[in-house]
């Protein structure tokens, strides 16, 4: 399978310290630390994430496996955050977030995979092959069982634009108490992405891509011990533009993860 040449984001996906200011706007500190705003309306919404692990060089991933993507988010529409996740270094739309997520989710699992709220759920043959109408109900049935729960905790945002930067205020309230380490990630997704895959012909708009995080990989610590329901916690971030993105395509999504030893566990997700 040929490969096409990366085009690495990893010199892009950066939080933005210092920089110049326009007469109408303020920098939000770097790393998402300092103010959101409490107007920002938080729901009570439980979603979970469902990441297309993929790659543009890979002839199955825009085969049966850009028909089987989109069977599942037309069947999970406002229950989860979709994230077409370019983990490989040698494929389009690559990025460290992308990367990571493929590590901690199934560094071993060829491509294309689908996973939900960070687990594998991709049904596999003896042979070696995929079943993929078992993966399509196993994706489905974790996304509906997950949007099922009661929400403890979620993060509504605001994204703007700066001179060179995406924006996003954030408010992230807990609904019940809590116990751990609770991090925040903030990511950027491009729905309709244009770009080759093989398996397809031309130029094509990529689903939901994940073009990064605005901090690390895994987000930004925002509790810790024992948190109680009620509280809140206000945050802001900044990315560094890319001139390759279609702003009328971008969209935020969040996700709460609670870090056990040196792995992530998903809590929730949300985007609007």
């Amino acid at each position: 399978m040929k490969k096409l040449l990366s085009l690495s984001l990893a010199t892009l996906v950066i939080i933005s310290a210092c920089k110049k200011k326009s007469e109408d706007e303020t920098a939000p500190p770097a790393g998402g630390g300092g103010s959101g705003s409490t107007t920002i309306p938080v729901v009570q919404k439980q979603m979970a994430m469902m990441n297309k692990l993929t790659a543009t060089w890979c002839g199955p991933c825009g085969q049966w496996g850009w028909t089987l993507n989109e069977d599942i988010i037309a069947g999970g529409a406002g229950k989860a955050v979709f994230m077409g996740t370019y983990g490989s270094s040698s494929s389009l739309f690559y990025n460290p977030a992308a990367a990571a997520f493929k590590n901690q989710f199934d560094a071993s699992a060829g491509w294309p995979a689908f996973c939900v709220n960070g687990r594998n759920r991709t049904a596999y043959s003896s042979s070696g092959g995929i079943y993929t109408s078992t993966t399509k109900t196993n994706v489905l049935a974790a996304i509906d069982s997950t949007a099922a729960a009661t929400a403890k905790v979620n993060t509504g945002f605001k994204m703007t634009y700066g001179t060179d930067s995406v924006r996003v205020s954030t408010r992230t309230k807990f609904f019940a108490e809590m116990s751990g380490d609770i991090y925040l990630g903030v990511y950027l997704i491009e729905d309709g992405a244009l770009g080759v895959q093989t398996g397809l012909s031309g130029t094509v708009s990529h689903h939901h891509v994940l073009q990064g995080s605005f901090s690390q990989p895994f987000g930004t610590q925002i509790a810790t011990g024992t948190t109680a329901a009620n509280k809140e916690v206000l945050s802001s971030f900044a990315l560094k533009t890319n001139a390759a993105w279609d702003k009328t395509k971008l969209k935020i999504a969040t996700v709460i993860w609670k870090k056990n030893g040196s792995t992530y566990e998903f809590v929730n997700a949300y985007t609007e």
